[in-house]
């Protein structure tokens, strides 16, 4: 018997167009720290895309933000490592406060 997650997303794929990518796309979200590493994600995080191939990345300071420029190519290097070739192209930056869980 398949599980509720495999049923909502068969009936997505065939009913909502673009869907099977967004799923890929946002990927990003549960990969992130295992990609950029503890010490980045730390300060880090994947916030939303901004386009197709765009990724905001939230940071909690502006040293952090100055350092993701000068780690970009790195980063997404370690993104398409994990994700394939297929999702984030490029990224962009900006102090915000990080999201609470839960």
């Amino acid at each position: 018997m398949k599980d509720i997650k495999n049923i909502l997303e068969n009936l997505l794929k065939n009913k909502v167009p673009g869907f099977s990518e967004k799923v890929r796309q946002f990927e990003v979200f549960d990969i992130w720290e295992k990609a950029v590493g503890e010490k980045i994600a730390k300060h880090c995080w994947p916030v939303r895309f901004t386009d197709e191939e765009t990724l905001l990345v939230g940071s909690d300071s502006s040293a952090w933000l100055n350092q993701l420029k000068y780690l970009e190519k790195s980063l997404l290097e370690k993104l398409e490592k994990e994700l394939g070739n297929r999702k984030v192209k490029k990224l962009c930056f900006k102090i915000e406060t990080r999201p609470s869980r839960g």
